[in-house]
């Protein structure tokens, strides 16, 4: 198969990287770069290309395979190409080319220069659904390693890089919306300016990463490892950070209130997540993890009209609450937290294999990643007819004592508001904070 287009009329001074520019722009393909690949490679990565994937033994087309962005963008080309060629029925059919972008799970891109180029979609890792069933080691061997690599501007809307391993990794301004970066690792990662809204970063290492003014809006990042990091001016609105790790961290600035989103901004998450909420409340920050190395300077803590930050069971670690203006945490979000119980099934929805809507499948999925329940568990659970009867039951009994079961949430939650407030305000004394850890105490007091 001939690169699109044919090799054979490129310019013939390919080492001009202007002209090359202006030839691959001509061919509408602005985000090429590099000279086309010779026919000799061209066969060579489409018998990979071809191959068979195996996930329980851990076979990818292009696993092992070392890639340059050349190779690379002849691969996004020939892509380009196949889908304009694919038929109703093909994409109908959820062919796994369509479903996904371009499959490189396993190849070795590390060093490579990816900047700018259209890689939405791209499969560099499990999904959820394809991890569902998988151990630990077949997750590993179908990740990508992108260590170094630069993909700085690059489009990866909609990615699947869980465990990919992205350290030290260049993402400035990179376009990753609605990607699934789960258990991945970008150590020393630089993602300033990058688009992260609505990402699953579960379990992720960002140890030393550089997110100043990233946008993490609704951003999953449950149990993730940010020690060290620059969080300067960040957006988390919207995010849940349970139990992440944040000591060392710089969040100078950063944004943990609630905002609306609407207009284009709305848009162009909706494009890779319907769903995407208007509003956001502030962020979810209990269980995190702080210690004396932690910078909470001028954090923006929430509001009256979008609600503030959920703090029960956090492990302050001498952390400098000093520097925090408390008067402006009127109360916390703990308070008004939503915890609902069921999730609204569309109509015509189709049921996934656990009986439930695809939106509380992922939900599901997700919690079992961030609880890192054993592989081998969920396998069981999943498959067996048995656990999932009676699963269905309780679902159903559920429904009939649901009056009750949401007044029992009700007054849980305010016991957690409780518990929060009463944390909070012993830590403030602590730190000679006495007029901040009053009100907290008696706010404690009112809720009880």
């Amino acid at each position: 198969m001939q690169d699109h287009p044919s090799s054979s009329t490129l310019p013939s001074n390919t080492d001009d990287s202007e002209t090359r520019k202006s030839y691959w722009k001509e061919q509408e393909q602005p985000w090429r770069t590099e000279p086309a690949i010779d026919e000799e490679r061209q066969q060579r990565l489409l018998s990979y290309y071809q191959g068979v994937v195996d996930i329980e033994r851990g076979m990818y087309p292009f696993k092992g395979v070392r890639l340059s962005r050349a190779d690379v963008e002849w691969l996004l080309a020939m892509e380009e190409q196949r889908g304009t060629e694919l038929s109703p029925r093909d994409v109908e059919g959820g062919n796994q080319h369509t479903s996904f972008g371009l499959d490189l799970r396993g190849a070795d891109l590390s060093q490579v220069n990816l900047s700018d180029l259209p890689l939405m979609r791209l499969h560099a890792g499990l999904s959820l659904e394809e991890g569902r069933h998988a151990t630990v080691e077949q997750s590993r061997a179908a990740a990508a390693n992108l260590a170094k690599a630069d993909v700085s501007n690059a489009q990866l809307q909609g990615a699947q890089l869980s465990w990919v391993t992205l350290d030290e990794a260049v993402l400035v301004e990179a376009h990753l919306e609605g990607a699934d970066l789960g258990k991945a690792s970008l150590k020393q990662a630089i993602l300033a300016g990058a688009h992260l809204e609505g990402v699953d970063l579960t379990k992720a290492h960002l140890e030393g990463a550089t997110l100043l003014e990233a946008y993490l809006e609704g951003a999953v990042l449950q149990g993730a490892s940010l020690e060290g990091a620059n969080l300067y001016e960040a957006h988390f609105e919207g995010a849940r950070l349970a139990g992440a790790h944040l000591e060392g961290a710089y969040l100078l600035g950063t944004h943990f209130e609630g905002k609306a989103i609407g207009g284009d901004e709305l848009k162009r998450l909706r494009a890779w997540m319907p769903h995407f909420p208007e509003v956001l409340p502030a962020a979810d920050l209990r269980g995190i993890f702080l210690n004396n190395r932690t910078n909470l300077d001028d954090i923006h803590a929430g509001n009256d009209q979008y609600g503030y930050i959920a703090l029960a069971n956090v492990h302050w670690g001498d952390v400098n609450l000093t520097v925090v203006d408390w008067a402006y945490l009127k109360r916390l979000g703990d308070e008004t937290i939503a915890r609902p119980l069921y999730m609204e099934v569309e109509e015509g929805a189709q049921l996934g294999e656990r009986g439930l809507p695809a939106r509380a499948e992922r939900a599901v999925d997700m919690l079992l990643r961030a609880q890192e329940v054993s592989d081998v568990v969920v396998s069981y659970v999943t498959r067996s007819p048995s656990l999932t009867k009676k699963v269905l039951e309780r679902m159903v009994r559920e429904e009939r004592m649901q009056q009750e079961t949401q007044q029992h949430l009700e007054l849980e939650r305010f016991r957690a508001a409780v518990r929060a407030n009463r944390q909070l305000a012993v830590v403030l004394r602590t730190q000679g904070l006495n007029e901040a850890a009053d009100r907290f105490a008696y706010r404690a007091h009112v809720l009880q």
